[in-house]
């Protein structure tokens, strides 16, 4: 016994005495949920971290997982979920403009039609317009013919400079050996052969203006072909050949001379 006690119990004075029990402590608890579900803990975790990605990275954002008085859970990229993470760089592309091939194709669409519309209105005999009427309009496509006159056209005749040809009366001789070209564009209109195994050709400038190439010794091309003027349609020997041009009324063409392989028509 403690000997303050011991003196008061010889001197009789009342002692009242009491135990002191002491109490642990506890400590508090923490203002946080306790996670009962482990889960739940993981689900809405990710939905922070899915909520912040928005702003900010996914290695800047992402909380760790604390839980008092529980395990921790670590939050692993791998894991798939409902909740995808879009990063910040995608989310801005997304929101932005981007020039996708369905955008280049409108483009593309855009500039032929401004073509058409163009070519239509500047250039009516453009071959576009003839195909596009050809198919929409078949009848119309038809009714284009070329009506040009022969004063309309710069026919070119192939000869060696040294051998000018000699028109007489609108028939043109040309001495010379080789291939033979037609003098401008057009369509082989018929091809006749005399006795002597020579060939004439005729060849359809428009409706009112013709050439005709006689003495060939070989034709290259047939009825109905399309013909220029920078492909040969024959070949002569030595004899040379013979060439003359027809009018709208199927006369041959006298007023006309032959410069520099060019035919320049009278005025």
């Amino acid at each position: 016994m403690n000997e303050k006690l011991q003196y008061a119990t010889m001197l009789e004075i009342p002692v009242n005495t009491c135990n002191i029990t002491y109490k642990p402590v506890r400590k508090k608890r923490s203002r946080r949920k306790k996670a009962d579900n482990p889960e739940e803990v993981k689900r809405e975790l990710l939905q922070k971290v899915n909520s912040a990605a928005e702003t900010e990275t996914f290695a800047e954002q992402a909380p760790a997982a604390e839980v008092a008085e529980g395990p921790s859970y670590a939050v692993s990229p791998a894991i798939h979920t409902d909740l995808p993470v879009m990063p910040r760089e995608e989310s801005k592309k997304k929101r932005g403009f981007t020039f996708s091939a369905v955008t280049l194709e409108l483009v593309i669409i855009g500039v032929l039609l401004a073509v058409i519309f163009l070519t239509n209105a500047f250039y009516p005999q453009s071959g576009i317009n003839t195909f596009i009427k050809s198919v929409f309009d078949p009848e119309q496509t038809e009714e284009l013919v070329d009506n040009r006159l022969y004063g309309e056209f710069t026919p070119v005749v192939a000869y060696d400079s040294e051998q000018a040809p000699v028109i007489e009366n609108g028939m043109m001789t040309i001495s010379a050996q080789g291939s033979v070209y037609s003098p401008c564009d057009g369509k082989v209109a018929s091809i006749t052969a005399d006795g002597e195994g020579k060939y004439t050709m005729e060849i359809a400038h428009s409706e009112n203006f013709k050439s005709v190439i006689m003495g060939l010794d070989y034709a290259y091309a047939a009825v109905g072909d399309t013909v220029y003027g920078n492909i040969p349609v024959g070949y002569v020997a030595e004899e040379g050949f013979k060439m003359c041009f027809m009018g709208a009324d199927g006369a041959i063409i006298t007023g006309y001379q032959v410069t520099d392989n060019t035919v320049v028509w009278a005025v």
